[in-house]
This record gives structure tokens, sequence and C-alpha cells, in this order.
């Protein structure tokens, strides 16, 4: 089961998912995200909790990673473009797949929040994020 599945049935199997403050290299108004968030994705009714951790790589790029336990563990590339940011993560395993995260640095309390979409081996689903800084 992926994480489509794992988020439809709401029990860990093969799953696909991807706090701090923003110093750093900036793309438009808001600087680049960086640290460790703690949050969740909700996809069709299933919610994973876990930590995103962001690390700029130069430019308007960063690297991310989401860790759910107890052995989820999605890593990528994303982007910043003035306020909004794009997150492209992919796991291994026996049903590997990716997930692309597409949201926006709130002003003031730094949240990540945006829209999700997963796709591996049992389909794909659409959700939402909310990660705080931690």
């Amino acid at each position: 089961m992926g994480l489509a599945g794992l988020l439809l049935a709401g029990a860990w199997g093969c799953q696909l998912v991807g706090g701090g403050r923003f110093p750093g290299p900036d793309a438009g108004s808001v600087p680049i995200p960086e640290g460790r968030y703690e949050g969740f994705m909700e996809i069709e009714g299933g919610r994973v909790n876990g930590t995103l951790t962001l690390t700029p790589s130069g430019g308007a790029g960063f690297d991310g990673s989401f860790e759910s336990p107890p052995d989820l563990l999605a890593s990528g590339q994303g982007r910043m473009r003035g306020e909004e940011f794009r997150l492209d993560l992919s796991y291994e395993g026996p049903c590997p797949g990716r997930m692309r995260m597409v949201g926006r640095v709130e002003a003031g309390s730094g949240d990540l929040t945006g829209s999700v979409r997963a796709s591996d081996c049992t389909g794909g689903a659409d959700g939402t994020f909310l990660f705080r800084p931690g």
C-alpha cells in the first residue's frame, strides 16, 4: 500500500509524503524557509504527522526532507518564488513514490501552508499541509 493508499486506509504501510526561522538567500519578498518544522499532511481524510527539514542550497533553491516515524523518509529539492515555494520529494521502499508540496510562508508566524499531491504504486491523492517552526 502506498501513501495514497495509506492515507485513504488510515494505516501505515509503504507511503509517500514531503522548525526554524528564515535566514538565508531570498528569491523575492520572503527569505527561504530554513530549519525544522513540525506538522502534518492531510490527504483524502488521512493524517500523517511528521517533521519537515529545509536547508538553503544556493540562490532560490533549498533541500528538504520529511520524516514520519516509524520509517518514512522522503527527500528532495525545492525552489522559492516570491512568497511561494514548491518542494518535490521522493521515497524508496516496496512502493516508491513522489510528492509535490506547493505552498507559502505565512507572514508573521512563519508557518508553511499549502497543497500536496502524492503518487505511488497505489495511485494518486491530493491534500493539504501545515508545518510550524519547531
